[in-house]
């Protein structure tokens, strides 16, 4: 799935992607044939061949914020906590070091990501936990605030440290099944309202997986919201 760019108003000053990653974890799982790729050739899904093009994009990025969702978490020793912890795995820290973005996964309870393993355990016989990570180049853009939903996704408030022009960033992932639009509709609220929360004065952008199509004529939920109240509040 390929990264959807998006230049703020402020273009000379901001610009961000959305991608999702797509997790090895939710492709081809048995008896689930809406994850099949049927049009898609193996090499194509394979996690082995895809991580480091994805890294490598991702290290040469001339984005300021990169929001990505289906990040597969890894569990290691944290120094600073004392003990293991689930976090933003090593390779894409590594890939974010390389140009020079800070990476903040969606802050969430180590529990609750726990329960997320098991569930995809029980859901794609793997324990593997999947979340948001979003990312923002560290010598252009101060995180000034978070806030975080364990189903609403992440905001980051940061401030341009040339210009000191705020931002309010959300990234969600929104249910895929299109019978819960009630619960994706419940999920934009919830991040609408932290963005609004946060910093009144920031521009505001959403970025995410909606699980949704926007064409002409589309009158979906997902896209009846951003129209029509997302406009309003974000």
């Amino acid at each position: 799935r390929p990264p959807r760019s998006t230049l703020f108003p402020y273009t000379t000053l901001f610009r961000s992607a959305t991608w999702n990653l797509l997790a090895d974890c939710y492709v081809r799982v048995p008896n689930q044939p809406w994850n099949a790729f049927a049009r898609c050739p193996e090499q194509a899904l394979a996690w082995e061949q895809r991580r480091p093009r994805i890294a490598a994009w991702i290290a040469g990025s001339p984005h300021h914020v990169l929001a990505l969702q289906e990040v597969v978490f890894e569990k290691r020793h944290v120094e600073a906590a004392g003990e293991e912890r689930w976090c933003v795995p090593a390779w894409l820290e590594d890939a974010a070091a390389q140009a020079g973005f800070a990476a903040v996964m969606q802050e969430t309870k180590q529990a609750d990501i726990e329960k997320n393993a098991a569930r995809n355990l029980r859901a794609v016989g793997r324990a593997t936990p999947t979340g948001q990570a979003t990312l923002f180049k560290r010598d252009l853009l101060q995180l000034t605030g978070a806030k975080h939903g364990s189903g609403s996704g992440s905001v980051l408030f940061l401030t341009h440290l040339e210009s000191g022009k705020r931002v309010a960033v959300g990234n969600t992932h929104l249910v895929g099944d299109p019978a819960k639009s009630d619960s994706q509709l419940k999920q934009l609220a919830g991040l609408a309202k932290n963005m609004a929360g946060g910093d009144a004065d920031a521009a505001r952008i959403v970025c995410g997986d909606f699980n949704a199509t926007f064409e002409t004529g589309d009158s979906s939920a997902i896209a009846s919201w951003m129209t029509q109240i997302g406009r309003a509040h974000v």
